[in-house]
């Protein structure tokens, strides 16, 4: 067994840190990336293509989380490529599972259908457990994208099985599997069994310092209160400047736009043109700079028609 480089340790540790930043929203971009690149080139001076993995995954999530989800892919081709000859089946599964869900985030479901797909193969291959119900997850929300409500409650019901089987499995997969039941019980207007798993998704999204958990169970809030507000303590407006506020915390700019377009949608619903203009433009000027085509024409189609009635 080789012996390992004097470097790795260390290295270890600030990656720890930096994860933990990551997921709390205590990463400070302006501040924190040029010492991630100043890590990444240690890591490339061990020649350790583990090591040197683990800091382009860092890099590769936080293009994510700004919604730079080309340079997020570029920095995926370029893990997978060090992996593969070593036949890493879980580091391999698990990118592609982030790469699936770069695909979810674009709108592309069915490429990240077969993606998410691909990546529980070679998890499945690698004998072990741990992220599997992350991937079980994705393909939940992925194939309700899709309009396939019984396969992904399916998905969604092994994700939730496999992390109480398992006390140590990464519980967002959980919070996000009781969130997407909510969201297709609402859709099929089955509003209590909604609201019993919207309330789940908050109870251990509470627990955790994970702010995109609560952007996304807020937003899914917003949309109840809109169609039974009875059953919520909150108005949609409350909610949406929830969902909002957890998506700065985290600085998740996609998220953030995506509450905006959701917004813009809502007070248009409600001919509040001028609030439904600055919620769709701001959203416009973000899906823009993620490239993201689908999601700006509907942030540009609600500009215009709200311009158009204040016309």
């Amino acid at each position: 067994m080789s012996n390992p480089h004097p470097l790795e340790k260390m290295l270890s540790r600030i990656r720890q840190e930096i994860w933990e930043r990551l997921e709390t929203g205590k990463f400070v971009y302006e501040r924190d990336m040029p010492n991630l690149e100043r890590f990444l080139n240690l890591a490339r001076n061990t020649g350790d293509p583990a090591i040197i993995a683990e800091y382009q995954l860092l890099l590769a999530v936080i293009e994510a989380d700004l919604g730079n989800f080309d340079a997020a892919l570029g920095h995926y081709e370029i893990i997978i490529a060090l992996l593969m000859p070593h036949n890493d089946y879980w580091r391999i599964g698990s990118m592609l599972n982030n790469v699936g869900d770069i695909y979810r985030c674009q709108g592309r479901y069915a490429i990240a259908r077969t993606t998410l797909e691909e990546a529980l193969r070679y998890l499945q291959m690698s004998g072990q457990e741990r992220g599997i119900n992350i991937t079980l997850s994705n393909l939940g929300l992925v194939t309700l994208a899709l309009g396939d409500d019984l396969e992904a409650l399916q998905w969604f019901t092994q994700s939730i099985e496999m992390a109480h089987s398992n006390s140590r499995e990464y519980k967002i997969p959980l919070i996000e599997s009781y969130t997407g039941i909510a969201d297709l019980f609402l859709r099929l207007h089955d509003f209590d069994k909604a609201s019993a798993y919207l309330r789940l998704a908050r109870e251990w999204a509470e627990n955790s310092e994970i702010p995109i958990l609560q952007t996304e169970i807020y937003l899914l809030y917003a949309r109840f209160a809109q169609i039974r507000p009875r059953l919520v303590d909150a108005t949609p407006e409350q909610y949406y400047a929830l969902a909002k506020s957890y998506a700065e915390k985290g600085d998740k700019r996609y998220y953030y736009a995506r509450v905006l377009l959701a917004e813009a949608e809502y007070f248009q619903s409600l001919g509040l043109a001028a609030q439904a203009a600055d919620s769709a433009s701001e959203a416009l000027t973000l899906f823009e700079q993620f490239k993201l085509t689908e999601f700006a024409a509907v942030a540009r189609r609600i500009l215009n028609q709200v311009q158009v009635v204040a016309g």
